[in-house]
């Protein structure tokens, strides 16, 4: 806004055109002979314009503030009309939340360890909120508990193994999935100190090597499954000596392993597989033929272009306890075959 100190006024000019002035100071006229009525004159119309817009000013504060007001009163009647309901946590989930946010503070729970289910699920959220450390885990775990499950975690390490082998020397389920800082030397912990261990779950372990792997078939004879998929240094050499050491291992999972694409595993006979999920062009003809005609069987997957749809009917007909079954690159297999079968299963 531009401050003038003077205006020019000709009388001849129409001041009633003037619709604003800032700041005047002076008027000088031009014409010396004006009359004093016409001085008036002018003086009382720049005196009615300025409290115009003085009045302007003094009212635009004000109308802006009653907008104001009204706009937030509607916000609050839409807040008002329209509530917002939010689920409420269950008991269970208040405590949950509360212990995981306070775990530091929690006593020992050496006399009063944890209900394994409670357990569990208090482990899984520490490792989503990334607060599982050493100490944390130490004070949770108990002789008591048979059954632990890991997933997608940095914070398990081979001191994190160490731990449960002294905490859990009667495990007897264990499910280590995708936690790439678990190497060989934190399994022997609990190889050798955990020897009734049933069920063991290591997919995804990058950086197990083959050696430590081994070790299951001289420290683990009561293992029943074995879970080895996406093991990249998994060789046939291992599971061989695996499957041969565990004689009572019936259950077999290795997807996934590069390692084995060109071996031919040359399993067992007689032994009763339940869940057998192994790419079938990774075994040996006679293994392949024993295991479609096994009535043991629960699980199977098959993943070769060399079996055929007899093949397939026969399996169908001959694995009476079959309850699921999945299939990949199994190209010569046209399927109208077993439709009729599929109500079996």
């Amino acid at each position: 806004m531009s401050n003038t100190s003077s205006i020019s006024i000709n009388p001849s000019i129409d001041l009633s055109s003037i619709k604003e002035v800032d700041d005047v100071k002076t008027i000088n006229l031009m014409n010396s002979d004006t009359t004093h009525a016409s001085i008036n004159t002018n003086m009382t119309m720049h005196t009615e314009l300025i409290s115009q817009k003085n009045k302007r000013q003094l009212q635009e504060p004000h109308e802006q503030k009653n907008k104001r007001r009204h706009t937030e009163g509607t916000m609050e009647e839409k807040i008002i009309d329209k509530p917002v309901h939010r689920p409420i946590p269950s008991l269970m989930d208040l405590c949950l939340n509360t212990t995981s946010t306070y775990i530091s503070c929690v006593p020992s729970l050496e006399n009063a360890p944890l209900p394994e289910n409670l357990l569990q699920t208090l482990l899984s959220r520490l490792i989503r909120d990334s607060r599982l450390d050493e100490n944390i885990l130490s004070l949770l775990l108990d002789s008591s508990h048979d059954s632990l499950t890991f997933s997608s975690s940095r914070q398990i390490t081979d001191h994190s193994c160490q731990i449960i082998s002294q905490k859990c020397p009667h495990l007897r389920r264990l499910s280590i999935n995708n936690c790439p800082l678990l190497t060989g030397t934190g399994l022997l912990f609990i190889f050798r100190s955990c020897s009734k261990l049933q069920e063991l779950s290591l997919d995804h372990s990058s950086n197990i090597n083959d050696s430590s792997l081994c070790e299951i078939s001289n420290l683990c004879p009561n293992l029943k499954s074995l879970s080895l998929s996406w093991c990249p240094s998994l060789t046939s050499e291992s599971v061989m000596r695996i499957v041969r050491g565990c004689e009572k291992l019936d259950s077999l999972s290795l997807m996934g392993c590069p390692l084995l694409a060109e071996a031919k595993l040359d399993l067992p006979c007689g032994r009763h597989w339940k869940k057998l999920l192994v790419p079938t062009h990774i075994l040996s003809s006679s293994t392949r033929q024993e295991l479609l005609l096994s009535r043991h069987l629960t699980h199977l997957h098959l993943s070769s272009d060399l079996i055929s749809d007899e093949e397939l009917r026969q399996t169908l007909i001959s694995c009476q306890n079959l309850q699921s079954i999945s299939m990949s690159s199994c190209s010569s297999i046209a399927g109208k075959c077993f439709l009729g079968q599929l109500p079996l299963l």
